[in-house]
């Protein structure tokens, strides 16, 4: 038997929001993922995988939803199908989203009710291209995620691990530790 350690690890910087049923859910997730990674100030908590569809509430989260996780923390949350998602009012304040903010062609900012102030939500160009603005983890935070995998991994019984496929990235990685 083999296992990916790395991958496993890289996986533990997003929460998982698949399934959630309604606002709460995801709040609880995300808080949960804060308090088990305990993020520096001013670090980029990510989710995945919410849909609206489902949600009691029957719409997308928005900043108000996602400001009373954490007022330290930007935070941005992905729709499952990628194509979407909402952030809290640091991340627009990080990404420069602002009442000035035009949409971008091919997408869509969501904005407060007769004002021109966003919401959060964000739609297809408006959210996809936040991939380029927002961090890469750095190394130490990789490093306690891979401490983080380890526990995990012993609370199963499993006490012997490697990484099955060992490319460059996954070995700067574990070089690192």
């Amino acid at each position: 038997p083999h296992s990916h350690i790395t991958a496993y690890a890289d996986t533990l910087g997003m929460v998982n929001l698949e399934g959630t049923k309604n606002f709460e859910e995801i709040q609880e997730r995300i808080r949960e993922h804060i308090n088990k990674v305990n993020p520096e100030k001013g670090q980029w908590i990510m989710g995945f995988g919410y849909d609206n569809n489902i949600l009691d509430e029957k719409r997308h989260p928005d900043k108000i939803v996602l400001d009373s996780i954490s007022e330290y923390n930007p935070i941005l949350v992905a729709h499952r199908s990628g194509h979407m998602g909402a952030m809290n009012s640091l991340g627009l304040i990080e990404t420069g989203i602002n009442y000035e903010t035009k949409d971008p062609d091919g997408g869509r900012i969501g904005r407060v009710d007769l004002s021109n102030e966003p919401n959060g939500y964000l739609e297809e160009t408006a959210f996809t291209t936040l991939a380029t603005k927002l961090p890469k983890p750095d190394m130490k935070m990789i490093a306690k995620q891979i401490c983080i995998a380890e526990k995990d991994y012993l609370s199963y019984g499993i006490t012997t691990v490697q990484d099955g496929l060992t490319r460059e990235n996954e070995w700067e990685k574990l070089h690192y530790m």
